[in-house]
């Protein structure tokens, strides 16, 4: 594989990849956004997954790329591991330069809820902090999207099946619900508010979802369900 980033402007070139010097250094690229000053933050897997669900456990981590054209070295390079995030899904940046990553749990029994991961970058090592933690009904099964509504509030894009979803298996609770947006309340409560905001069963595989410049909610979604058996 050579996960690479590209730029469109107006012709396809390549900014990063394996194959330049310093090289990427990320397996599975899995989410990207763009800090304030313009650094690439990737989410990265770090493994390959195989078989479904994956056999083994990733090594997630976020890779930072800042361009320094002015440099000897045309990109500083930044790997942070994550210890707390078992299979990442997506990321997203607050306004405080934390990043948060949402992620299936694909041990098992597969009973266990998904979780949503705040990642301080500012210490050594980066701290991770469990948002979902002390929550009692977690609703989310397998988050793939979030954006901020406002700072108190955050959106989550729920597919609503696991990744190894086998409905004929009964050895464990497998479970499957339909797609949904929740809204997570983010105030200084214990625990936090999570509610389901999506009421109509209209989604099929959602990915992403954003705003646009009126303030509706746009949801990307991929169609026909990929089963996984």
């Amino acid at each position: 594989p050579n996960p690479a980033i590209y730029r469109f402007a107006p012709n396809i070139s390549i900014i990063i990849s394996q194959l330049t010097s310093p090289k990427l250094p990320v397996l599975y690229p899995v989410d990207m956004v763009l800090d304030k000053d313009g650094k690439f933050i990737i989410l990265d897997r770090g493994q390959v997954p195989t078989d479904d669900p994956p056999q083994g456990t990733a090594s997630p981590k976020i890779v930072i790329v800042e361009e320094t054209p002015t440099d000897p070295s045309p990109f500083k390079i930044t790997e942070i591991p994550l210890t707390k995030v078992i299979e990442p899904t997506a990321l997203i940046i607050d306004a405080a330069g934390n990043y948060r990553e949402p992620q299936q749990d694909t041990s098992i029994p597969f009973d266990r809820p998904a979780a949503i991961i705040r990642v301080d970058p500012n210490t050594n090592p980066a701290t991770e902090t469990s948002l979902l933690e002390s929550v009692d009904e977690n609703p989310l099964i397998f988050p793939t999207s979030m954006i901020f509504e406002n700072s108190s509030s955050l959106l989550v894009c729920d597919l609503g099946v696991r990744w190894g979803y086998a409905a004929e298996d009964r050895t464990y609770r497998f479970m499957a619900e339909a797609p949904a947006i929740y809204r997570i309340g983010l105030e200084e409560v214990s625990p936090p508010t999570i509610v389901k905001i999506s009421n109509q069963n209209g989604l099929v595989y959602p990915t992403k979802i954003i705003f646009d410049r009126s303030g509706r909610l746009i949801v990307l979604d991929r169609g026909e369900f990929l089963a996984p058996r």
